[in-house]
């Protein structure tokens, strides 16, 4: 059955689409953990020993303009100023997570939707998580276009 259905183009497509998004997800996945990993470094190394004080500047570093939005159930805050948690601060800068905060660990864990967030909302310039000219619009537009368009569909067969 398979092979029939890799006969018709537009399934095709589908499948090329989602191995696409598939390779783009695994190249993330060490761009982000690099940085994420380096930013908590930078972080243990600057910034004063006591949650609070964190809390506050990522508070400020969020790139959110709606300070509301900020995702801290996500993360475990109590981990912060260990040495290795950079995916606790990591996981700020995502959509909530709800149950799935637990298995969310690092950035092999975390689907392309939320390394896209973390690509969006996280601190840029040289203190920040990336130093980056990336077009933030064109982040927001990928992860669009993989929530909206591409998964929406109900099955592997593609078409609702």
């Amino acid at each position: 059955m398979a092979h029939r259905r890799l006969s018709d183009p537009e399934y095709r497509n589908w499948v090329t689409v989602g191995r696409a998004i598939q390779i783009t997800r695994n190249g993330l996945e060490t761009i982000i953990q690099n940085a994420a990993d380096k930013y908590h470094t930078s972080l243990l190394a600057n910034w004063p020993n006591n949650v609070p004080a964190w809390e506050s500047r990522l508070k400020t570093a969020h790139r959110s303009r709606d300070k509301r939005k900020i995702s801290w159930s996500n993360s475990d805050n109590t981990q912060w100023l260990a040495v290795g948690a950079s995916w606790e601060i990591a996981k700020i800068f995502m959509a909530p997570l709800g149950p799935r905060k637990l298995d969310v660990v690092n950035a092999k864990t975390t689907d392309i939707s939320q390394l896209l967030n973390v690509l969006e909302w996280s601190p840029r310039l040289t203190n920040g998580m990336f130093n980056t000219g990336v077009d933030l619009s064109k982040i927001a537009d990928a992860r669009s276009t993989r929530n909206l368009t591409w998964t929406i569909l109900p099955t592997a067969d593609w078409k609702s």
